[in-house]
């Protein structure tokens, strides 16, 4: 019974995430400016007559002329990129040294037993978030479902069973106090 509570729970919060997910990439695709650019160059089909105009008399559609077929010039394209060197660092560190800061944090959370904490990376990652989300008066709702997702793919992807809702609130509480100071 405990089992599928807890799968009835992740799949509550995965849905979440998804929605989340969706309202983001929806809410990316720009403010309904769309506009036409160029006239089509295939040639449309007029519609045909209905038959209520008399044979032989000349149709209202007759002034209007066939569209051309042929196609329009083609705009010109941009030349190939020229390939510059990358630098010598690229693309940068991919080790990423943990502050003292960093590791109270994580300290914090494996005491109170959030496997996210085995994450390092993505834990602090994520404690930034917060930390950042709060500074910029972002609802505490929207950090709680970002965190809540977070942390339950993290137990998705290392096959664990948690309580998402329970890490959630203590590890954003756990943020706060560790490294949002």
């Amino acid at each position: 019974m405990k089992s599928t509570a807890r799968r009835s729970r992740f799949g509550a919060v995965a849905a979440a995430a998804a929605a989340i997910a969706l309202a983001g990439g929806l809410s990316a695709c720009g403010g309904n400016d769309s506009t036409v650019s160029s006239t089509p160059s295939a040639a449309t089909s007029t519609p045909a007559p209905t038959g209520t105009a008399e044979a032989g008399a000349p149709s209202a559609d007759a002034s209007a002329r066939p569209v051309d077929p042929r196609p329009t010039a083609v705009p010109k394209t941009a030349p190939p990129e020229t390939p510059q060197a990358l630098p010598s660092d690229y693309p940068g560190p991919t080790d990423t040294a943990l502050t003292q800061r960093d590791q109270v944090f994580l300290d914090a959370l494996r005491s109170q037993k959030i496997g996210f904490a085995d994450a390092s990376d993505s834990a602090v990652s994520t404690g930034n978030y917060v930390c950042a989300a709060q500074s910029s008066n972002t609802p505490a709702d929207q950090i709680h479902a970002t965190v809540l997702a977070t942390i339950a793919l993290d137990a998705q992807s290392r096959g664990a069973q948690v309580d998402a809702e329970k890490d959630a609130a203590a590890f954003i509480a756990t943020a706060q106090s560790k490294l949002c100071t």
